[in-house]
């Protein structure tokens, strides 16, 4: 059974908002933990070798699809 047929219009909108909150934290979370590592072991080589460019990947991956899912988001309704 399809949950958006049980649910009003008001509930749909509600369910979606939840939906895009917990997939924005989910894509958040790796970079904020990448982020916390690299600041706190910031004099180990180990971080510049393996983290950091993770770190950079992340960041450039962000700045792409973040601004591509409220774009999109925004054109759906």
């Amino acid at each position: 059974m399809d949950i958006n047929w049980a649910l009003s219009e008001s509930g749909r909108v509600v369910l979606s908002l939840y939906v895009n909150r917990l997939y924005l934290g989910l894509l958040v979370l790796p970079a904020a933990v990448f982020t916390t590592v690299c600041a706190v072991l910031r004099y180990h080589i180990f971080i510049w070798t393996v983290f950091a460019p993770r770190l950079i990947y992340l960041i450039a991956f962000h700045t792409f699809f973040l601004p591509s899912i409220f774009f999109f988001g925004m054109l759906r309704r």
